[in-house]
């Protein structure tokens, strides 16, 4: 039988619509987060001291540095500390910064590529412009389907290998990684 306290406040939380603001800053993993993620928790924690943390590996190191802004778990990347505050003012109006969004961090990695596609060809940066319809993955090609404000969007794209690169800080080796490329976007 669990204890009881007499003085314990029973509470989930205090529910808030201000974002929370992830930023990688883990060097154990790899140096180019702490290095590169320092200067970008320190301008967003300036703007935005109760909104940002912190926090160790969000994954994809060759992107540092690495932030995550939640609930919508937009992952951005290769974020410089003059633009990191613009990321969450594109935000706090309803809008992704496409300059360095990567995707969104519930979706599969061939569907972030196809909002990815999707956002460019028809120059739409809001964050619930593209919602996810159907994902359909055969071999190294996927067809994504999103409704865009009613409207259907067919993203044909394939994976492909890039060229060899070294993909962290402490990468000795180049290796080609996985990238994914449109072949069609039909609306």
């Amino acid at each position: 039988m669990p204890k009881v306290f007499a003085n314990a406040v029973r509470s989930a939380g205090v529910l808030s619509d201000k974002p929370v603001i992830c930023v990688c800053t883990h060097a154990r993993h790899d140096q180019c987060c702490a290095v590169k993620g320092r200067p970008v928790v320190t301008a967003l924690a300036k703007q935005y001291p109760d909104e940002t943390w912190e926090c160790s590996h969000l994954g994809g190191d060759r992107f540092a540095p690495t932030v995550i802004v939640l609930p919508h778990g937009l992952h951005y990347g290769r974020v410089p500390a003059s633009a990191a505050c613009d990321i969450i003012e594109s935000y706090l109006d309803g809008r992704v910064d496409p300059r360095y969004l990567r995707g969104r961090s519930s979706l599969p990695n061939a569907v972030q590529a196809a909002e990815s596609f999707a956002r460019a060809r028809f120059d739409d940066n809001g964050i619930d412009s593209f919602r996810l319809v159907e994902h359909r993955h055969e071999g190294g090609a996927s067809t994504v389907v999103f409704d865009r404000g009613g409207s259907l969007v067919t993203v044909n794209l394939i994976e492909t290998r890039s060229v060899p690169l070294l993909s962290t800080c402490a990468s000795t080796v180049a290796a080609p990684v996985r990238e994914f490329a449109p072949v069609s976007i039909s609306d």
